[in-house]
């Protein structure tokens, strides 16, 4: 679909109108333009250890990919999160219980609302792979019993709500593989694309949480955090308006983040610079929401 391209005028602001048929992007990030999370997004970690243990490997973080990572799918960085596993001074091993979170802002949905984002990881290590949980005499070779290692959850919370909702766990697409397999055919870490249906959450504000949980395992990155949705019917309805002359105007995202600003009759918005999706061009006498396809 071509990406319908916003045009602020001088003395005017032109509202895109949407229909209700058409998903529109209310979140997109590749954690590429800057060195930490944007505005907005939050890292919680189990103890104040995990944040600094190792230089914080073991929290989630900002980082170009490592030579043993593939590529990231859109930018130069992703979000980095590795498995608490070191040794220590004395040479003696330690593995850590880990369930450090990674969570966005809030943000508004639509109808049919969807979550898409790339993982790199390695299948196999969702599974705790110490050999007591091995069966060496199977053929092919398998696991004596299936024990989940670290694995990435995707956490909801409405506004307003105390709990979150698990709606998504990676260990839950590599049921039913054997270990022969997952070591023959699966044994990369490629990024992987997953989708979750929000639909449970339309219309209402949520945040998502990122949540790596377990103990030993594997180490993850995510990029291309995408969340779509069909506008309401508020949204698709908005008329074009005017701004007065010399008014201060701020284009804030529907996160809630400050993507750029211009005054009115006086500097041209440079249109190409925004991403598709909902946006609020916000001045001193009042507000308008627009749609950027």
């Amino acid at each position: 679909m071509k990406k319908h391209l916003l045009f602020v005028a001088a003395m005017s602001a032109v509202v895109a109108n949407i229909s209700a048929q058409e998903s529109a992007i209310v979140l997109y990030e590749n954690f590429s333009s800057a060195d930490d999370f944007p505005a907005g997004w939050e890292v919680i970690n189990s103890t104040p250890e995990m944040a600094t243990l190792k230089d914080g490997v073991f929290s989630w973080r900002v980082a170009p990919a490592p030579d043993d990572f593939p590529k990231p799918i859109d930018g130069d960085k992703v979000a980095l999160i590795y498995q608490a596993s070191y040794t220590d001074g004395d040479g003696k091993r330690v593995e850590l219980s880990q369930d450090e979170w990674l969570i966005t802002p809030s943000i508004e949905l639509g109808s049919d609302p969807q979550l898409t984002f790339g993982l790199s990881y390695v299948p196999m290590f969702l599974y705790n792979c110490s050999n007591e949980y091995l069966d060496f005499t199977s053929d092919p070779l398998d696991f004596s019993e299936r024990v989940p290692a670290t694995t990435l959850k995707v956490m909801v919370r409405a506004d307003g709500a105390d709990d979150w909702d698990e709606v998504y766990d990676v260990f839950d697409l590599w049921q039913g593989y054997t270990l022969d397999e997952l070591m023959s055919k699966y044994y990369s870490r490629d990024f992987r694309d997953n989708e979750v249906d929000l639909g449970a959450y339309s219309g209402k504000k949520v945040r998502l949480g990122f949540r790596f949980a377990g103990y030993m395992g594997n180490a993850m990155a995510l990029d291309a955090v995408k969340v779509t949705s069909s506008p309401d019917a508020g949204i698709n309805a908005v008329e074009a308006d005017r701004f007065a002359d010399g008014e201060r105007i701020s284009v804030v995202s529907i996160s809630g983040v400050e993507v750029a600003a211009f005054i009115a009759g006086y500097e041209e918005f440079d249109r190409s610079m925004l991403a598709p999706g909902i946006y609020i061009l916000s001045g001193a006498t009042h507000t308008v929401k627009i749609a950027v396809k």
